[in-house]
């Protein structure tokens, strides 16, 4: 029951509101002024998208996008702008913040690639500058909006080459072969000499 009477509050109260936002567009419209100096509210219809959009614009927040990144020491990001320089040639000049990503020596990682909070406008404007950048090509490089998409496509892509995956002794690799027990103890050997 009084869950109904807060409904009915809120409804009342909104819809008195929506009145006194009518009447004072009316006012506006019709050039009429009020004779006090008192400042009295305009409430405007808001959708949840506008209201978080607002709420990040007032606390001077951005946009955030997740960026995982499978480099073994991560990479730092700068954005660069067309100048030109002593000699007349047209070059591009590095400016402005860098953000450097964890890679996969950080200290927590997820699938094997490490995660930072990137501003959303500057990893476009990077992506943009560097759209043939390999690692972007290849996986090893990506954003999502959300942290918990981020690590969902991690684990996805854990399978993701970098070429620089340490080796394993076992399975040493295309034309390397596993060191004998043996020659690993002749090698133990002269290092204690």
């Amino acid at each position: 029951m009084a869950a109904n009477d807060t409904d009915n509050a809120k409804a009342a109260k909104t819809k008195a509101d929506a009145e006194a936002a009518a009447a004072a567009r009316a006012r506006a419209a019709s050039g009429e002024t009020e004779a006090t100096n008192e400042a009295k509210p305009v409430v405007v219809a808001r959708t949840a998208e506008a209201e978080a959009e607002s709420q990040r614009n007032r606390r001077g927040a951005k946009e955030q996008v997740m960026v995982g990144c499978k480099l073994p020491h991560g990479l730092t990001i700068q954005l660069n702008r067309k100048t030109v320089n002593d000699e007349g040639k047209t070059i591009w000049q590095p400016f402005g913040k860098k953000v450097t990503l964890a890679g996969r020596n950080a200290s927590q990682i997820v699938g094997g690639f490490g995660m930072t909070s990137v501003d959303a406008d500057f990893w476009d404007a990077w992506v943009e500058q560097n759209p043939t950048f390999r690692a972007l090509e290849n996986g090893l490089l990506f954003a999502e909006p959300r942290r918990d998409r981020a690590m969902d496509r991690a684990i996805d892509q854990k399978e993701a080459k970098s070429g620089s995956e340490p080796i394993d002794p076992d399975k040493p690799g295309k034309g390397l072969t596993k060191v004998s027990a043996e020659d690993q103890k002749r090698a133990a050997a002269m290092g204690d000499a």
